[in-house]
């Protein structure tokens, strides 16, 4: 089986708790006998724990021209990456990362989960937000309609 992981972050060894997180599942599912590549934004998040273990892209989030154009360039990326792995299922490391989803996939029926480990409408709901939390609850509900959740 064919696994693209798509995240906003790198997975990584030693960063910090989400990205270790990240980390330690894909070289599980790696163990297991799982096809698994990734994709992150490329940053200066060190990828060299990752790439050592599965095959890892790193796509720059930033280009020229309006903030439309740049966001289509990047879900274009993702888009291209994910088509030529022809994946079985696509993990999404948080709903944050669900915003790079590749478009094609979604309409082609490819299977999309994301791992709800950070749920921000709850976050904001704490500090006291409610418009940041009902944006991100209506958000969050949106994502659940289009995909399968995993709750860890």
């Amino acid at each position: 089986m064919t696994i693209c992981w798509v995240s906003s972050e790198t997975p990584d060894r030693s960063g910090q708790g989400g990205q270790r997180r990240q980390f330690h599942l894909i070289r599980e599912l790696h163990r297991a006998g799982f096809d698994v590549s990734v994709a992150h934004y490329a940053s200066e998040q060190d990828s060299t724990s990752i790439r050592s273990i599965v095959p890892t892209v790193g796509l720059h989030p930033f280009g020229r021209g309006p903030i439309g154009r740049v966001r289509n360039r990047t879900w274009s990326r993702f888009d291209s990456w994910a088509s030529d792995a022809r994946p079985d299922i696509i993990i999404v490391a948080h709903a944050v990362s669900a915003r790079l989803l590749p478009g094609t996939l979604r309409r082609n029926g490819v299977p999309i989960l994301v791992d709800f480990h950070n749920v921000d409408s709850r976050w904001f709901s704490t500090i006291g937000d409610r418009c940041a939390a009902e944006r991100e609850r209506t958000r969050e509900r949106r994502l659940l309609r289009r995909t399968t959740p995993i709750v860890c």
